[in-house]
């Protein structure tokens, strides 16, 4: 979705206005559509529209994703669209609201896979809609808008969703951090002081009772909860909560419109917000000696980076913002390599081979002893970096073990085998003395991760284009027992060790 507004705002403009313009329109739009949400006997109040938008505009994240293109930007925009397209649909069951009601509910899952979290609520607060005829229609269409990226999704062993359940690194283990951090988080993105205010109201139940209300409280409730409680298997991104600002704006707007001292409240909360917010935003136009993602690796810093490049392609070491801003900048292609302490993303699906095959490479890194070089750039930056005349990939390597691990001992020479799929025109020599190729064992928990090295039995290759059996040996040294997530990685002596596996649950007892 955010490539596809790009590309929308590319045809009209270039730089940053051909980025950000169609997330302009979207956020004005969002702003239209909450609007017309509201009953139309609460839009009579004398101040309806100024407390509306001192209410929108005192919220970080209208501000924030009106300029700012992310998933959320779009994510707010058909969120709201979304609610506009049930409230019709309850209202009549004509084609025109059901198809309006499909499009909507396949665009937020485009968007963004919070907006099933989005559906699935507000279904589940209005369980009389299963009861419709029109809402099993409105599913099944949206099923069938939503085809081409289910086979997309099938085509790529359902990366995306494997990775969201079950493979993100914190996924599985408690951590006090990230329920403290999670509502911290929420605190702040959400506007602290009205945050407080609209729980304090829904805890005394002073928000008037009407069939909106109860709804948009469950779906702001409901939204706060459910993150609230995954927090307690992963840490939760702050962004991530988005959505709550809808439902939040048009509560906080009930609430004025009915209590004259709420509304002043609401009212002096809200300018205060906005003069920070104000100052914020002219804050990070300005060049100032800051560390905000606004005010650091400006377009002078990827120029200078090319130019020490030379002609060697340029590859960040687990930085996909610095590959894309590097491309923005200079118009070379750059990518991302991403380690095991770094998270999957797009490099990781897209196959570059083809773009540094035969070609000197440039790695900028930061924090690895890989990198042993260093330079200072034109603009004063110093950087980390390897200069290599022989890289090749090995991240879409595919390796399983035959059979799965579940149990394992400690102070035992273990024997496994191994397939793994070589997608590339090359092999990779594992194990001649001194090969530039090394293969181990992942092990992590909530508090560590343990690397345990893979020794290759006999001369044995990844043969190119194919699947190949590798026999290896390892040995489990004093680990603690304990229930592990557990994936074969592989390095060359350049670089850190990727992943080429899925992470599966092993017990390791001593």
């Amino acid at each position: 979705m955010v490539a596809f507004i790009i590309k929308i705002s590319s045809f009209l403009f270039s730089g940053a206005l051909g980025i950000r313009l169609v997330t302009i329109l979207l956020n004005a739009f969002m702003i239209l559509v909450i609007w017309k949400l509201i009953p139309s006997e609460k839009k009579t109040h004398k101040n309806a529209e100024l407390l509306f938008f001192i209410i929108l505009l005192s919220m970080p994240f209208v501000n924030l994703y009106g300029f700012v293109t992310t998933p959320d930007a779009p994510l707010l925009f058909f969120s709201a669209l979304y609610l506009l397209a049930l409230k019709q649909l309850e209202e009549k069951d004509d084609f025109k609201y059901i198809l309006f009601f499909s499009i909507t509910a396949a665009l937020l899952i485009y968007t963004k896979y919070f907006g099933g979290i989005v559906i699935l609520l507000s279904i589940l607060f209005k369980p009389k809609l299963l009861l419709k005829r029109s809402i099993y229609v409105a599913g099944i269409i949206a099923l069938i808008l939503m085809t081409p990226y289910l086979y997309w999704l099938y085509q790529n062993d359902f990366i995306t969703l494997n990775y969201h359940l079950f493979q993100r690194k914190s996924i599985g283990y408690f951590q006090p951090k990230f329920v403290y951090g999670y509502l911290l988080g929420t605190l702040g993105v959400l506007n602290p002081m009205l945050l407080v205010l609209i729980f304090i109201q829904i805890f005394n139940k002073k928000i008037t009772s009407n069939h909106q209300n109860k709804f948009m409280i469950k779906m702001f409730v409901g939204y706060l909860a459910f993150f609230f409680l995954y927090s307690f298997r992963s840490w939760i991104e702050a962004h991530w909560v988005a959505f709550a600002v809808i439902p939040m704006a048009l509560l906080l707007f009930d609430l004025g419109v009915e209590n004259q001292k709420l509304y002043t409240k609401i009212k002096y909360i809200g300018m205060v917000s906005i003069i920070l917010i104000v100052a914020f935003r002219i804050m990070i136009i300005l060049d100032l000696p800051l560390k905000t993602e606004f005010h650091i690796q400006k377009k002078d810093y990827f120029k200078s980076i090319e130019a020490f490049a030379d002609d060697r392609v340029v590859i960040f070491i687990n930085s996909y913002q610095n590959a894309s801003k590097y491309t923005y900048y200079t118009k070379q292609k750059s990518f991302s390599l991403n380690d095991i302490y770094y998270r999957p993303n797009q490099y990781n699906l897209w196959n570059f081979e083809d773009e540094i095959s035969d070609k000197k490479v440039l790695f900028i890194g930061a924090g690895s002893s890989s990198f042993t070089d260093s330079t200072k750039l034109e603009t004063g930056d110093y950087i980390k970096y390897k200069k290599v005349d022989d890289f090749r990939l090995l991240s879409h390597l595919k390796a399983t073990i035959n059979p799965p691990l579940k149990t394992r001992s400690n102070n035992k020479i273990e024997r496994l085998n191994l397939t793994i799929e070589n997608p590339y025109h090359y092999d990779i020599e594992l194990s001649k003395e001194n090969s530039a190729y090394h293969m181990a064992f992942l092990l992590e928990n909530a508090d560590q991760q343990i690397i345990i090295p893979l020794n290759v039995e006999n001369l044995q290759f990844i043969k190119a284009n194919k699947k190949s059996s590798i026999d290896v040996n390892y040995e489990l040294n004093n680990i603690k027992s304990g229930t592990y997530k557990l994936s074969i990685i592989i390095k060359d002596h350049y670089l850190y060790f990727i992943q080429i596996s899925l992470k599966f649950d092993v017990t390791v007892k001593n």
